[in-house]
């Protein structure tokens, strides 16, 4: 596991490295093709983060079974104190070298969007973001709330492992046909 998360790391530190070393203009030539290599392959290691993240907290949440307040508590220790440095960092930039339209004029509205923001809701709807990147974090955060509800609410930990996966399976299957109606 930990070598798998550690080529997830890899993976993502690279591809973002690599758009920022595109972004100011490489020449041509083996840096630029390796860039462009990793910004293609770079996504992957975030898809992996996401399969080792669903394996991990689905089967914390199926063995020890946590009251759901207390693992989201857990969640957000986990998430937050990296996620509000580097917002404090974008925020002040972008307040120091203004991007037009990026933080409404009005406070309110202003106020609204950065509480939005806060609240890791970019990325799970279209919106503007103060961090480009936290869109994955919008997912996992969405991830935990609504596996924990669906593990801790139905009392999976308590079912047969026969009966878990003919539940998994029914959602996934309904997951399936509503996508295939074209239902977001």
């Amino acid at each position: 596991m930990e070598g798998l998360r550690g080529l997830a790391v890899t993976l993502v530190f690279m591809q973002h490295y690599t758009v920022q070393s595109q972004l100011i203009g490489l020449s041509p030539g083996l840096a630029s093709g390796v860039a462009a290599a990793f910004r293609n392959y770079g996504n992957l290691g975030v898809e992996l983060f996401f399969v080792l993240s669903g394996y991990l907290i689905y089967g914390t949440l199926v063995r020890k079974a946590p009251p759901f307040a207390g693992f989201m508590v857990r969640r957000y220790q986990r998430i937050y104190p990296a996620f509000l440095v580097v917002f404090a960092f974008a925020l002040a930039l972008t307040i120091l070298t203004p991007i037009p339209g990026r933080i409404p004029h009005d406070p309110w509205q202003a106020a609204g969007f950065l509480a939005v923001n806060l609240a890791l809701l970019p990325g799970l709807v279209p919106m503007a973001r103060i961090v480009d990147v936290a869109w994955s974090l919008s997912y996992e955060m969405f991830f935990y709330v609504v596996t924990a509800g669906l593990v801790l609410g139905t009392g999976m930990s308590g079912m047969p492992p026969r009966r878990r996966i003919a539940v998994l399976g029914l959602l996934a299957g309904g997951f399936l046909v509503a996508s295939y109606a074209g239902s977001p």
